[in-house]
C-alpha cells in the first residue's frame, strides 16, 4: 500500500498552471538575454 494520495482535479490544475508559468518565465528570460547580447554587440560595433 502506498502513502502517497493520488492527485485531484483541483491539484492537476494547480501543478499545470504552476508549469505553465515556469514556461513562460523561463521564455521571458531567453528573450531577455537575447536582446542583451544583439544590444551588447550593436553597442560594441558603434563604438569602434
Amino acid at each position: 500500500m502506498s502513502a502517497a494520495a493520488p492527485a485531484g482535479p483541483s491539484k492537476g490544475v494547480a501543478v499545470t498552471i504552476i508549469g505553465w508559468i515556469t514556461i513562460l518565465w523561463g521564455g521571458a528570460h531567453a528573450v531577455l538575454g537575447g536582446c542583451l547580447i544583439v544590444g551588447g554587440d550593436a553597442i560594441d560595433k558603434n563604438l569602434r
